[in-house]
């Protein structure tokens, strides 16, 4: 059996045994084994029920990420399109490190234009903090002490204006960090249509059984 196999069924067996809501105890790294609700949107190739695909050929992987990361792409599906990513990538570390260079330039280069990218700013803080949730498990393990992605996702929000769906993602990182902050959920809640695929992602992700957007809101500060 492959290297990559074996990393392969290692993860989805990761992912498969974490696949509880977030309050049960143990529940394994947000940004990795939370898999987010995205409709029909186009993202990398998936699994709806095992995840990864074991025949994609990650060679791939950069240039087939990079233009689902397109200024029309809504934040819920970047945050998707990157964990999927992630789990790909995390079998190969030089094709990590590519993705990830790639991302990050995207950022650079538009601050050094002068036009600092919100969008860009969160995809790069947000594979950063995916490679440092997958990397006791993976090749990526000098990602754990890595640079500071949480600080580009607050960026990407504040230049976006306050995106909720930023804010979701920074709630999800800082889950992560263990460094819960409730605020990013009261700005998500004031945000959020009360139907939207936001809205049941925050139900999946952080509700009680039986809890909805309402208990949500009072639970999280009354946010409106």
């Amino acid at each position: 059996m492959t290297r990559r196999r074996l990393l392969s069924l290692g993860l989805l067996t990761i992912l498969t045994t974490f696949a509880a809501p977030p309050q049960t105890a143990g529940a394994g790294p947000p940004l990795i084994c939370w898999p987010l609700e995205i409709g029909d949107a186009k993202s990398l190739p998936w699994d709806s029920r095992k995840g990864e695909k074991v025949d994609y050929n990650i060679e791939r992987l950069v240039e087939d990420t990079l233009p689902l990361l397109s200024p029309d792409t809504p934040v819920l599906v970047r945050m998707e399109t990157l964990r999927r990513a992630t789990i790909y990538a995390h079998q190969d570390a030089r094709i990590a490190s590519d993705l990830l260079a790639r991302v990050k330039a995207r950022a650079l280069d538009a601050e050094a234009k002068g036009k600092p990218d919100a969008d860009a700013c969160f995809d790069a803080g947000y594979l950063i903090e995916c490679y440092r949730h997958i990397s006791p498990i993976s090749r990526l393990k000098t990602w754990a002490t890595g640079p500071d992605g949480y600080g580009w996702v607050l960026k990407g929000i504040g230049l976006s204006g306050g995106n909720p769906e930023m804010e979701f993602g920074a709630a999800l990182v800082a889950e992560g960090l263990k460094k819960r902050d409730p605020e990013h959920l009261r700005k998500t809640l004031t945000g959020v249509a009360d139907n939207s695929l936001l809205a049941r992602n925050l139900v999946r992700h952080f509700a009680r059984r039986g809890e909805t957007v309402a208990d949500l809101r009072v639970r999280f500060g009354n946010a409106q």
